[in-house]
């Protein structure tokens, strides 16, 4: 029962009991005293007062406020359920820390590029990620996507110390040029028809990333970003990464820090330019 019902049946309850008392006290003075007797009118004034009285605020409350409170009663209501729901989710988007496929489903990174003025990717090879969207990607920059993506270079030193720690021995190669074939793609696909409206860079890195990352309209209120944190061991069995969805809205400090760190990687003259 809401608080407004539960708050309209007590004032009534008051009202009977104080009609009840007046009627009780009208009925004890006809039969214990005389017509004549003081008692007795003292008794019917106070009858008849307490039947007034309860009469007049029934009637004033029920016509002018109990239905006023009522309303208002139950708006805060709304109001308060409201608020609750409205805190709860945004505590459960302040946390960042997601299981891979269930980011995944959050980050819906289809949709979101739909609509994007940027995107922003650093990875190892990133050869998973272009597999699956090396299309709509192609299509977003004809109409006038800015992306930018950067990826180990499996021929520097770097490449070199990730070929040493892992357990495939074509654990680097392989991905890189899947990953090069998959942009040559992108590249063919805007250079046919109408020139397009956007633009797409890529380059090779001189260090491993600590992380995989996906900006999306990192210059815009409603940027968001997907974060993959890389494991120490890269084995068969241990859990690649460890994933982390920021929206600029919610954590815009933590969103702003890898922002900041994807330019200064991207502005470092020891990266490669690379035309796929």
């Amino acid at each position: 029962m809401s608080a407004a019902k539960r708050s309209r049946k007590y004032k009534i309850a008051v009202y009977m009991i104080l009609t009840l008392l007046a009627i009780v006290l009208a009925i004890l003075g006809f039969w214990k005293f005389e017509a004549e007797q003081p008692v007795l009118t003292l008794l019917l004034n106070m009858s008849t007062e307490l039947a007034g009285a309860a009469l007049i605020f029934l009637i004033v409350e029920w016509f002018f406020g109990l239905g006023e409170s009522s309303d208002t009663d139950e708006r805060l209501s709304l109001a308060d359920a409201q608020i609750r729901a409205l805190l709860a989710e945004q505590e459960k988007g302040r946390n960042p820390f997601l299981a891979g496929d269930v980011a995944r489903r959050q980050f819906d990174f289809r949709n979101l590029l739909k609509t994007a003025d940027s995107v922003d990717i650093a990875g190892y090879s990133c050869a998973n990620f272009l597999a699956h969207f090396r299309i709509d990607i192609a299509g977003e920059i004809r109409r006038g996507l800015t992306f930018r993506l950067m990826m180990v270079d499996p021929g520097n030193s770097a490449g070199a110390l990730m070929q040493a720690n892992i357990a495939d021995p074509n654990g680097t190669q392989e991905p890189h040029e899947r990953s090069m074939r998959y942009l040559r793609e992108i590249a063919e696909i805007l250079d046919k028809g109408e020139q397009p409206k956007g633009s797409f860079t890529v380059k090779l890195l001189n260090c491993i990333p600590s992380c995989f990352v996906n900006l999306v309209n990192s210059g815009r209120p409603d940027g968001r970003a997907s974060v993959g944190i890389n494991s120490f061991v890269l084995e068969t069995g241990v859990p690649r990464r460890l994933d982390i969805l920021l929206s600029k809205a919610v954590h815009p400090r933590e969103f702003q820090y890898f922002v900041d760190q994807y330019e200064r990687l991207w502005e470092s003259e020891r990266n490669t330019l690379v035309d796929p």
